[in-house]
């Protein structure tokens, strides 16, 4: 088993480019969305009544965040950004496509695609890979299934793992669906625990239930991130599943994550607590604290409680002295309360000294 390598699509591609000794610039997900958002945003300006344009004013990045996962599959499927006679809805997707190549970087597909050409002009060794799938190769996207033809005549090995079959249990009736073997429409046997749905309200409850009665010892716990339920884990005392923080980055970037987060409609109040307790912020300490426990206390943020807050920060209600400054006459406190209070400005008092303008919630200039 030291050497067995279990990945998706992604890691087999990163372990090809390593053999080739190809690299790519990858941006992360948050950054390619960002992209996307731009591309889409500039095709409601210019393609009025389209398609997509009711959904993206009510919430763009949701839209473009959905409209970009279509995007890559048909992408997996060899699409070349064709189809326009075909529907509106792929019409749309062409010129939004159109608009966002240029400036996106290599998506999985191209790299798949320079992988392959890679390999048709060179002869890379594969005889000591052995592909094992858990789904028959036909099942396979078109550039996978393409992927691992290349891989085989160059020596590599495909084994497809055989299927261990009950007597017409819950879970056979599941993959059968699967594999187009039985109709959509099929009933399940109440007493047959081969598989189990659970219904949880948010990803919290999940894992709060999972650590609780800890059904982690099972054999394969299959999770995208199970940073969440190690931490559940971790503050129950159990063992940890041991996920690690592979696409973890630096706080400076995280601010751009979060950052979009509360683009999102309606807010996460989740991701705005998230954002006021970063250590490193360019709003005040003090006035974050405060408004993070009156959001708490409040239970939300839309309250007076919380507005009011708001206005003392902007009118320098929090502005810290030092003990030396605190010494000094009233007047002069004052004055360096005015001086302070012009960084909380939110329309950046110093750069309209010049032209004299200011803020309604700023003294006279």
């Amino acid at each position: 088993m030291m050497d067995t390598s279990v990945s998706n699509t992604l890691g087999l591609v990163e372990t090809l480019e390593l053999r080739l000794g190809l690299h790519h610039e990858s941006s992360s997900q948050h950054q390619n969305l960002v992209r996307y958002y731009d591309a889409m945003n500039r095709y409601m300006k210019s393609h009025p009544g389209n398609c997509f344009e009711t959904s993206f004013h009510i919430s763009g990045l949701k839209t473009a965040q959905t409209v970009m996962a279509w995007r890559n599959s048909l992408r997996i499927a060899m699409w070349d950004g064709q189809g326009a006679e075909i529907s509106e809805r792929l019409k749309a997707m062409a010129e939004i496509e159109r608009i966002y190549r240029p400036h996106a970087e290599k998506d999985l597909a191209e790299r798949i695609g320079i992988i392959i050409n890679n390999m048709s002009q060179q002869q890379l060794d594969c005889c000591d890979i052995e592909i094992q799938l858990n789904i028959d190769l036909q099942w396979l996207r078109p550039l996978e299934k393409s992927l691992v033809h290349v891989m085989q005549q160059h020596g590599a090995q495909v084994t497809i793992l055989p299927v261990v079959t009950g007597e017409k249990t819950n879970l056979d009736i599941v993959r059968n669906i699967m594999m187009g073997k039985t109709p959509t429409y099929t009933t399940f046997n109440l007493d047959d625990e081969s598989i189990r749905i659970y219904r949880f309200t948010d990803r919290q409850q999940a894992n709060e239930y999972l650590a609780i009665t800890n059904l982690c010892k099972a054999d394969v716990c299959i999770d995208a991130d199970n940073k969440a339920l190690d931490h559940q884990l971790c503050l129950m005392g159990h063992p940890q599943s041991g996920s690690i923080a592979h696409d973890s980055a630096p706080q400076l970037t995280q601010f751009l994550f979060v950052g979009i987060g509360l683009f999102y409609p309606q807010l996460n109040i989740n991701t705005l607590l998230q954002w006021l307790d970063m250590p490193l912020h360019p709003l005040n300490a003090r006035f974050r604290s405060i408004l993070t426990y009156t959001i708490i206390r409040e239970g939300g943020y839309r309250n007076t409680a919380c507005q009011e807050e708001i206005n003392n920060y902007i009118n320098g209600d929090y502005v810290y002295l030092t003990e030396e400054q605190l010494a000094l006459p009233n007047d002069e406190q004052q004055k360096l309360r005015l001086k302070k209070k012009n960084y909380y400005c939110p329309l950046k008092i110093r750069a309209y000294k010049k032209i004299g303008l200011a803020c309604k919630s700023c003294q006279p200039i």
